[in-house]
C-alpha cells in the first residue's frame, strides 16, 4: 500500500456521499482495472508518457463508456498527474476504504472442498452473530492442508476448526503429557 494510492483513493470515495454512488462506483471501477490489467495494449498507452494526455482522455471515452461521470474525471485525473499506472492499487486502497466507512469486515473462508452457498451463508450468519457485525466481503478459498472443516479469518483474528489444527493441539497435548510423565 503506497500513501499516494490511498490519498486518490480517499478523494474518489469522498465523492461518493452515500452507500449507492460509492457502490456504482466500485462496480465501475473493477470493470476499469480489470480492462487495464487484462489489456496491455490499452496499459502501455495509457501509462506512454510520450502520448498527450488529451488522446488518452479520449480514449478512455470509448472505452469505458458505462462509468460514472465521477470516475470518468477521476481517471482523466490520474492521467493528468501521470498517476494512472496506480489504477489497481488504489482500487484496493477505495474498497477497503469503503468497507470501512461502511462497517463491512473482509472474511476469508478456507476449506479443503469447494463449499456450497447455504455453508457459506450459515458460517456468515454465525460470525455476524458472535461478532456483531451484519456484513462481510467473503471470499472462499480451497486449502487441501486442512483435512477437514474450515478456517475463518475475519480481519486480523483467525478462528480455526479445521481436523489438521484439532489433530494438531491433540498432538501438542499427547507430547506435553508424556514429557511431564518422563519427568516424574
Amino acid at each position: 500500500m503506497s500513501v499516494v494510492e490511498e490519498r486518490y483513493a480517499h478523494a474518489l470515495l469522498s465523492l461518493t456521499s452515500d452507500k449507492e454512488s460509492a457502490s456504482s462506483v466500485e462496480t465501475a471501477f473493477q470493470g476499469a482495472v480489470d480492462a487495464f490489467t487484462r489489456n496491455a495494449q490499452l496499459k502501455e498507452f495509457l501509462c506512454n508518457p510520450l502520448i498527450v494526455p488529451k488522446s488518452k482522455h479520449e480514449m478512455i471515452e470509448k472505452v469505458f463508456t458505462d462509468v460514472p461521470e465521477v470516475l470518468m474525471k477521476f481517471f482523466k485525473l490520474l492521467i493528468d498527474k501521470f498517476r494512472i499506472d496506480l489504477l489497481p492499487g488504489i482500487f484496493r486502497q477505495f474498497v477497503e476504504l469503503r468497507d470501512e466507512r461502511e462497517g463491512v469486515l473482509r472474511m476469508q473462508i478456507f476449506s479443503c472442498v469447494p463449499l456450497e452457498e447455504d455453508k457459506v451463508s450459515a458460517i456468515s450468519d454465525k460470525f455476524s452473530k458472535q461478532l456483531g457485525v451484519s456484513e462481510f466481503r467473503i471470499q472462499t478459498k480451497i486449502d487441501t492442508s486442512l483435512i477437514g472443516g474450515v478456517k475463518v479469518i475475519v480481519g486480523d483474528k483467525i478462528f480455526d476448526g479445521s481436523i489438521s489444527s484439532r489433530l494438531g493441539l491433540l498432538k501438542n497435548a499427547i507430547t506435553n503429557r508424556l514429557a511431564t510423565a518422563n519427568i516424574d
